[in-house]
């Protein structure tokens, strides 16, 4: 049997041991935190700096955005000046266009017309065009209503009713101080004169009733009397025509045999 003073000599240094190992676990897991603790430092350390980046990217986003914007703007704000300043008879030809273009929305379409007849107390009368809207006209001295309306839709321009308006005053005749002289020459022409005045006037009364009645929506009465007006027109146009060629072949006579009324 071993004795009790072996026992105790045993018992310390297993203690001592255990002891021993103990502080070095102490130690070791002071260590494992030290280096824990690093180890989260440096990952806090490096995520700050990621966000700093980040942070500083974006702010260099957007101060490369404000500039752009604030170009913009300027250019924005050139053209705009520009756009106001513009000169008086630009900015009158613009506002013309505009007009224009809101009047007429199909400028492919046709241009409207209208035909005008001209009397004349010493020769034939004559018919001529005019654009709806001109001051003056485009196709003149035409002997026949179907001549001018073919130079005015061979122009590209389409027939239509003349505007309405203050009826033209009938022509007055050309006469000298002289008394005409009993069936003399002078008579006659005061005579046809007249008489185409009279027709004038007869004229310028259908085309002002025609007016009225295709401005009320009377179609049916507009077609009524245009086709009534038709042959009377007609029949004016050879009139004039036939006094016109009298009226030369007496003039000829006249000067070859002397005069045939009168003393």
């Amino acid at each position: 049997m071993a004795s009790p003073k072996n026992k105790t000599t045993t018992k310390e240094p297993r203690c001592a041991a255990i002891a021993r190992r103990l502080a070095a676990a102490r130690k070791l897991v002071s260590r494992l935190e030290e280096q824990l603790a690093k180890v989260q430092a440096a990952e806090e350390a490096r995520a700050k700096a990621k966000a700093d980046k980040l942070r500083a990217r974006h702010e260099r986003e957007l101060e490369r955005t404000r500039k752009r914007q604030e170009r913009e703007r300027t250019k924005a704000g050139v053209a705009h000046r520009c756009t106001v300043r513009s000169s008086a008879p630009r900015a009158r030809r613009r506002a013309g266009a505009s007009k224009s273009t809101a009047s007429a929305p199909n400028p492919g379409a046709a241009k409207p017309a209208y035909l005008i007849l001209h009397a004349s107390v010493n020769g034939p009368p004559t018919w001529s065009w005019r654009p709806m809207g001109a001051k003056r006209s485009k196709g003149t001295g035409f002997t026949s209503r179907d001549a001018a309306a073919a130079s005015l839709k061979a122009a590209g321009y389409v027939l239509v009713d003349p505007p309405a308006g203050p009826p033209r005053p009938a022509p007055k005749a050309r006469t000298s101080g002289a008394v005409p002289k009993a069936g003399g020459g002078e008579l006659d022409e005061l005579l046809r004169a007249k008489s185409t005045a009279e027709m004038e006037d007869f004229i310028q009364g259908i085309h002002a009733q025609a007016r009225d009645l295709q401005r009320a929506g009377k179609d049916a009465e507009y077609e009524r009397l245009m086709r009534q007006a038709r042959p009377f027109l007609d029949h004016y146009e050879q009139l004039v025509m036939q006094q016109t060629s009298g009226r030369s072949r007496r003039r000829r006579q006249d000067t070859s045999t002397g005069p045939l009324f009168g003393n």
